[in-house]
């Protein structure tokens, strides 16, 4: 769980930075519409991002805290 939330983390990060890296190329300045096209990129990049932000936090509270303590629960040794 931890490994995929980790890589839902930096598929977004790197998915902003190239939006962020189009936003920056001169064509920008050129083309009206590729301006446009790469803002709504841009936006949606960047929304997909909190979004993942927010599901990894859910995880981590639902999911992989939940486990630490299970998992530093000694097995009952009773028989």
């Amino acid at each position: 769980m931890k490994k995929s939330t980790d890589a839902d983390l930096a598929m977004s990060k790197s998915a902003v930075k190239i939006s962020s890296d189009l936003l920056s190329n001169p064509l920008c300045e050129q083309e009206p519409s590729f301006l446009e096209m790469v803002t709504a990129f841009d936006t949606a990049m960047k929304r997909m991002d909190s979004f993942n932000q927010e599901k990894v936090n859910q995880i981590q509270k639902t999911v992989i805290e939940p486990l630490k303590k299970v998992t530093a629960v000694p097995p009952n040794l009773s028989g």
